[in-house]
């Protein structure tokens, strides 16, 4: 209806009408672009903080994870210390079954590395890019490195544990009928133990490695949340 009250204008040569009804068309427009704008900001708010909710959960989580981990790296340390003063007194232990579990326990500490799952679904998704804090962003992204490079070192630990030329079942024995619930390992001879010192240290130096990354990652996630609420506000 304006366009044509417009060209009419123009073809009746009056140009104080075509001024008034141009205004008139260039202000619908921008309106309508700034209402559109409107709403498409809204929805994305919307959907960030729905995004920021469900972050906030995933990495709560994340923590109590990793703290239940760095519990296995506190114990296969404290046993690999002990099997390593054992050895350094060259004498056999007094309470054998004390240390044929502290043997037991040397490589229970790399089997998992927790990660929040929606990290990977954020990256692949490109979903990252949607959250507004970029402080958050760079958060995000240092968390997945340092989490590739623990699972890179956990996957190395476990192939020198996996490896029977390495020492880590050397003097161990085998529990034939072992089931379900029962010991793999039955007993030992420290001999053949302690031949494998450089083994022991060879893994405690890399356990207590991954426990520090599992510090710095539990640090990480903690700064992650903290700003995860400062975008919340």
């Amino acid at each position: 209806m304006i366009l044509r009250r417009l060209a009419q204008s123009i073809r009746q040569q009056d140009w104080f009408a075509v001024v008034v009804e141009t205004m008139i068309v260039v202000l619908g427009v921008f309106l309508g672009l700034q209402v559109n704008n409107w709403n498409t900001a809204r929805q994305a708010a919307q959907e960030e903080t729905a995004l920021l909710v469900q972050m906030h959960d995933a990495f709560a989580a994340d923590i109590e994870d990793s703290e239940l981990s760095l519990e296995f790296q506190d114990e296969a340390i404290e046993a690999l210390r002990y099997i390593l003063r054992t050895i350094q007194t060259g004498e056999e232990p007094e309470d054998r079954e004390a240390f044929l579990n502290a043997l037991v326990k040397t490589g229970s500490a790399h089997g998992y590395v927790f990660e929040a799952p929606i990290v990977t679904v954020l990256i692949a998704s490109g979903d990252l890019t949607e959250l507004s804090s970029a402080e958050l962003r760079q958060s995000v992204v240092d968390y997945r490195n340092l989490v590739i490079v623990l699972q890179q070192q956990s996957a190395d630990t476990r192939m020198l544990l996996t490896n029977l030329e390495n020492g880590a079942e050397r003097g161990l024995y085998l529990n034939p009928d072992v089931t379900s619930g029962e010991a793999t390992f039955y007993d030992f001879d420290f001999a053949e133990v302690s031949a494998q010192r450089e083994f022991y240290q060879n893994l405690l130096m890399r356990t207590r490695s991954s426990r520090h990354m599992i510090e710095e990652i539990i640090s990480l996630t903690q700064t992650i949340i903290d700003e995860i609420e400062v975008a919340q506000k």
